[in-house]
């Protein structure tokens, strides 16, 4: 019999309560299914659930955020700006000339008898007393309660041994507009130079360049705003400690690759690299660069670390735990493909395995320049640095000095 004579054969009774019955499991089933899907559903948000958590989790364990702990906040800071940790400066500021600048932090400063600043610099002093940096300054620096910002940090980058942990490249926007100054160092030093601003250039044209040439070697560098708002630092960090000779020699081929991409546009709002010697000179520390975040500055919008666009960071904690490093076989690495970018800009030096000398030849100036690149008479003073009047030196000549002393 089939099933459609089965049910023919059945009476009204029989046939009312086969429908009856097949109702009954059609709703069972229909709740069973109901049952499975609600828990497979709550299944999958437990499973999401537990994977954002986890995800949280590792976030926070590798991220500093503007809520972490000041130790959490200290802890990032001191991994990344890593300098002299057995001294370093503090900002001064005299309220009744409104002159400032930096000193080293002496136990003995002030101190009758021993601190005498009128007959002896700090550097040369017989009393001196070095204090350690520790916690307590880089909070009061990242607090920023000073009224006259008077702890401000300055650190000292050249490390013993010569060596350093981070790159950074100076670019200024307020100086002399006809006058560039060429800051001498020791003889076996790689000599810095800077050509200052003159109208209708900017520093941020000039970093922004500079940043895109770390960009197409893979060198990852983060651009700071400057303390006083008229300039920027370029930030590269490294993984290890990496000779500050080497370090200085990779700032200098970025700058030369980056002016060779520009169609040799002078970078007249470059100013200087930190640390600004191969070698820590004899009894002293070398030059000091101001850390950024200080807490006064931050509120009026400087000392932050921006973007492409010069926009901060929202949270410069986040940014600063997503910063990248480069270890010194990749340092070495990019030099040797700077090499090749600009072949006859370098020379090495054969004599020693660990330094690469970037430099463009006398020779090289010579067929690219003639007299009428210059006046008949170029005034140049002799003080700290040797200052050359730019008035009447072709822009052409202006870039080939500050190639031939970077």
């Amino acid at each position: 019999m089939t099933f459609k004579e089965y049910i023919t054969s059945l009476s009204k009774d029989d046939l009312i309560s086969l429908i009856l019955q097949l109702a009954d499991k059609q709703r069972e089933a229909k709740d069973f299914l109901f049952q499975k899907l609600a828990e497979i559903h709550q299944q999958q948000k437990v499973r999401k659930f537990i994977l954002q958590e986890q995800s949280v989790v590792l976030f926070n364990q590798r991220h500093v955020f503007r809520k972490s702990t000041p130790q959490e906040k200290i802890n990032l800071y001191k991994s990344l700006f890593i300098g002299r940790q057995d001294v370093f400066a503090l900002r001064w500021h005299n309220t009744k000339s409104g002159k400032s600048g930096y000193s080293p932090v002496c136990a003995n400063k002030w101190v009758t008898g021993k601190c005498d600043l009128k007959k002896y610099s700090c550097a040369t002093c017989l009393y001196k007393s070095p204090v350690k940096l520790d916690d307590s300054y880089i909070f009061n620096h990242l607090a920023g309660r000073d009224e006259f910002c008077r702890d401000v940090i300055g650190l000292y980058p050249l490390m013993d041994g010569n060596v350093c942990r981070f790159l950074v490249m100076d670019f200024d926007a307020h100086a002399p507009k006809e006058q560039m100054s060429i800051t001498t160092t020791h003889a076996n030093d790689a000599n810095a130079a800077y050509a200052h601003k003159k109208e209708g250039n900017s520093w941020k044209d000039d970093i922004l360049a500079v940043h895109k040439t770390c960009t197409d070697f893979g060198v990852p560098s983060h651009i700071e705003i400057s303390r006083s708002g008229n300039g920027g630092h370029l930030w590269i960090f490294f993984s290890e400690s990496v000779s500050a000779s080497i370090a200085r020699n990779l700032g200098s081929g970025i700058i030369k690759v980056s002016m060779q991409n520009r169609h040799s546009i002078p970078f007249e709002t470059f100013d200087r690299m930190f640390p600004n010697q191969d070698e820590v000179p004899k009894g002293g520390y070398g030059n000091l660069i101001a850390l950024p975040l200080q807490g006064r500055a931050v509120k009026e919008g400087h000392s932050v670390f921006v973007d492409e666009n010069f926009m901060p960071y929202d949270d410069q904690w986040v940014f600063l735990s997503s910063v990248q490093k480069v270890d010194g076989r990749t340092v070495r690495k990019i030099l040797g493909e700077i090499e090749n970018k600009i072949p006859n800009f370098i020379e090495k030096d054969e004599n020693e395995n660990e330094k690469i000398s970037i430099s463009i030849s006398q020779a090289d100036v010579k067929d690219l320049l003639s007299k009428e690149d210059f006046p008949q008479k170029i005034k140049i003073k002799l003080t700290n640095y040797v200052e050359i009047e730019k008035i009447g030196i072709s822009e052409k000549a202006l870039e080939k000095l500050l190639l031939l002393w970077l």
